[in-house]
């Protein structure tokens, strides 16, 4: 099952549209679409109305390892070179009323321009109130009320936040047609891409994955490395992906020990663990 959420009905519509999607009468107080492939819900724009929507219709749910949530949606953007309908995949997002970052786990890889996203109350119409200065170039208003209610049903690498730029912080200017026309527009890359890493994650859980925990090499270059309970889980589920794909594990271990041995900071070991998610990537 993939779990998508949309601020608007004219983000929705497409996907409704495309993949025939029934409204579910279970749900009587937000507007919930589906099938036996798809769950859509709209949660009304706004942090609060976001996190209530998809906590109410989450709660409901039973998502199992291999489904995913998907925040699919519209957006601003700070960076008039980036072009408008451009489909962007957020690989950090920042909550502008208390400053806290997350840091969606991007284990696959894909087409999309990754991006560093902003989730503010309201819409911002200047680059002056971007409170970040971790390079922002997307604005939202849902992402980071969305990462935190949905983290208490799904694991990280479960979550992703795709937003397709709909103008350069002037929403005046996007009529409902614009908001329907950047998603239509980018329906088949994003759900063929989200097909794709389901199949995947279905053939993981499928097979025998690696005793992770059993490996020394695995406990010795997190020692190494430094990393944070965070990153280590991350470096589990990165190992497991690798040898799904065929990687040699064992050996890209032992390279990656012996590169790193002299690694005596946490931020060198933070360099190294993004160099090494490459290789098994």
């Amino acid at each position: 099952m993939i779990y998508i959420s949309t601020a608007f009905y004219q983000e929705a519509s497409p996907m409704i549209q495309a993949f025939s999607l029934n409204k579910l009468s279970q749900f009587s107080k937000y507007q919930v679409f589906g099938n036996e492939h798809f769950t859509l819900f709209i949660t009304n724009p706004g942090p609060i109305a976001s996190c209530i929507g998809s906590t109410y219709v989450l709660s409901g749910q039973r998502p199992e390892a291999t489904d995913l949530f998907v925040n699919l949606g519209i957006c601003g953007c700070t960076d008039t070179t980036i072009p408008i309908g451009t489909p962007c995949l957020c690989t950090q997002i920042n909550e502008s009323l208390t400053g806290r970052v997350f840091y969606p786990d991007v284990l696959f890889s894909h087409p999309f321009l990754e991006c560093c996203l902003e989730t503010h109350p309201g819409n911002i119409s200047d680059n002056s109130q971007i409170t970040s200065n971790a390079g922002t170039t997307l604005v939202d208003c849902e992402a980071a009320s969305l990462y935190q209610s949905a983290q208490l049903f799904f694991q990280i690498h479960q979550m992703l936040f795709i937003k397709i730029v709909s103008d350069y912080l002037e929403p005046q200017s996007v009529t409902d047609i614009h908001v329907r026309s950047c998603i239509e527009c980018n329906l088949t890359a994003v759900f063929q891409w989200l097909e794709n890493i389901q199949q995947s994650m279905q053939t993981a859980c499928a097979n025998s994955l690696l005793d992770v925990e059993s490996i020394p090499e695995f406990h010795l270059l997190a020692s190494q490395l430094k990393l944070s309970a965070t990153m280590k889980a991350q470096l589990k589920q990165l190992l497991n992906y690798s040898q799904l794909k065929g990687k040699d594990t064992g050996q890209l271990l032992s390279l990656c020990l012996e590169k790193t041995a002299q690694c005596n900071t946490k931020l060198e070991g933070k360099n190294y663990f993004e160099q090494f998610k490459q290789q098994l990537i």
